[in-house]
């Protein structure tokens, strides 16, 4: 269990927001905020002039890309068999509409993927995550059947 520590004060117990100045404070200085990014008093993580660490894909941990960019199953087109997860990738325009394809995906023979793979691995049409992610890596094997417009 972690301890709570104020980025004001620094001290265990409560959070930036609870924070009271102490009497026991001899002098009032009011540039007393310590930043949590570097960890260096003066000034605030908005205003820090440390470069931050960059952000990890939380599923391949890799560091360049987040998790809804993530090629975790190889580099290819991604088809789902499950609408409900491609509707997450589904931006809605102005007025809340989102789209999806309904596509024939010929998937034929499937071996699990990785986030190295560029190609399909010889003797294998697809890669898969093993449930219902499809990898596709040539434009022949998709055929986008109806363009499903909803809300």
């Amino acid at each position: 269990m972690s301890v709570r520590v104020c980025y004001k004060c620094r001290r265990p117990g409560h959070f930036a927001r609870d924070c009271y100045p102490s009497d026991e404070s001899d002098e009032d200085n009011s540039d007393d905020r310590i930043c949590y990014r570097c960890n260096r008093p003066g000034h605030i993580a908005r205003d820090c002039q440390d470069l931050p660490e960059p952000k990890r894909c939380y599923r391949c941990q890799a560091v360049g890309h987040i998790a809804r960019n993530c090629t975790v199953y190889g580099n290819g087109v991604y088809f789902s068999s499950r609408a409900h997860y491609s509707h997450s990738y589904s931006v809605p325009n102005q007025r809340g509409e989102r789209c999806m394809f309904f596509a024939r995906v010929l998937t034929g023979y499937t071996t699990l993927g990785n986030n190295t793979m560029k190609v399909c691995p010889q003797d294998f049409h697809t890669t898969t995550d093993g449930t219902h992610i499809y990898v596709t890596y040539h434009d022949t094997q998709a055929y986008g059947e109806y363009l499903i417009w909803y809300q």
